[in-house]
């Protein structure tokens, strides 16, 4: 059985989606909104597929009775807002804590996936003395604070756990952007006839198809190499604000140029000297769609009224995933406890 927490997003649907048709029963674990509403009414026509509000999470976890792989996402809860309130942090905490505990009670695999983006933040806290600690109950305090526990899990029980920093996911069927400067920048290439350019466009860019992504986590997740590191899932590719504009004047030659304007709101937060973690590459993944590809689907998601064709993703990695997912999923009759 899989568990997927915050499942209700475009990443968990896919995820769910390939488990689902390799014939892997999945419980997705969310709020239940209008978002995640078209997603688990079109999960639930696939059959096998369980859908749990996040509020009675641990009524779940007491009653289940077996869960072999746990993927937490807790990517899009982070990017969704930069402070949480206490009680919020702490409801989060106590989520993660609960679900740690299980996968160590039936012996899982655990993914916990967070950002690239807000481990980047917290390294220029800590090079540059100059600046202010985030507040305590920030996004990047709560990723800290939710990547310590799991490795604090994980040294204490040697649950086999790994922590997956996920690129800006972009792709098809990726309806927001979660990191608003490259948000602006394809907004301005489908609205506008110039793209604008804060600053000089040297700032570095993590980004990933999200069929790569989902591919990736699984991969990762699947693999006995990766139990107790820390992996960047993103493209391995120095990709500046600048660069992706010229990409974007490719894919959309009715943009007719790039602008650059002085940036008056930026923050004095230099993200040059960051170095991520190990790049998924390390442990076989392969990045398959490129970037021009990834931002036209992104396109063509967004503004549909552009006309212009997604292309499909390349799809020969899945072979070797969906042989462990079969194989996972023919372990014997799954069991909840009642």
């Amino acid at each position: 059985m899989f568990g997927i927490v915050h499942g209700g997003s475009q990443l968990g649907f896919s995820l769910a989606k390939t488990l689902i048709e390799q014939g892997g029963r999945t419980i997705i674990v969310d709020q239940y909104t209008a978002h995640s509403k078209k997603f688990v009414t079109e999960l639930k026509k696939l059959g096998q597929a369980d859908f749990i509000d996040v509020n009675v999470l641990e009524n779940l976890y007491k009653s289940i009775g077996r869960v072999d792989y746990v993927f937490y996402l807790l990517n899009d809860r982070l990017l969704s807002q930069e402070n949480f309130t206490s009680k919020d942090f702490l409801e989060e905490s106590n989520y993660l804590n609960a679900t740690l505990k299980v996968a160590q009670k039936h012996n899982s695999k655990v993914s916990l996936v967070t950002t690239m983006r807000l481990n980047q933040q917290l390294s220029a806290h800590i090079l540059n003395t100059n600046l202010s600690s985030p507040s305590p109950y920030s996004a990047i305090e709560l990723q800290k604070y939710c990547e310590t526990l799991t490795a604090e899990h994980r040294d204490k029980s040697s649950l086999n756990t790994r922590i997956l920093r996920l690129g800006t996911i972009i792709g098809e069927g990726v309806e927001r952007i979660s990191e608003p400067v490259i948000a602006e920048l394809l907004d301005e290439s489908i609205t506008k006839s110039t793209i604008s350019i804060k600053g000089e466009g040297l700032d570095l860019h993590y980004l990933i198809n999200v069929n790569d992504a989902v591919y990736g986590i699984l991969k990762l997740t699947f693999s006995d190499d990766t139990e107790g590191e820390v992996v960047s899932l993103a493209n391995n590719h120095d990709y500046t604000t600048l660069s992706i504009a010229y990409k974007l004047l490719e894919v959309n030659p009715e943009t007719a140029e790039i602008k650059f304007v002085q940036d008056t709101e930026r923050k004095q937060l230099s993200l040059d000297s960051y170095t991520p973690a190990p790049n998924a590459e390390e442990y076989g993944w392969v990045q398959k769609s490129n970037l021009e590809q990834s931002i036209v689907e992104t396109i063509t998601t967004i503004y549909p009224r552009t006309g212009k064709n997604s292309m499909e993703a390349p799809r020969s990695q899945k072979e070797a995933v969906e042989e462990k997912i079969s194989s996972a999923s023919r372990k014997g009759p799954l069991t909840v406890k009642t």
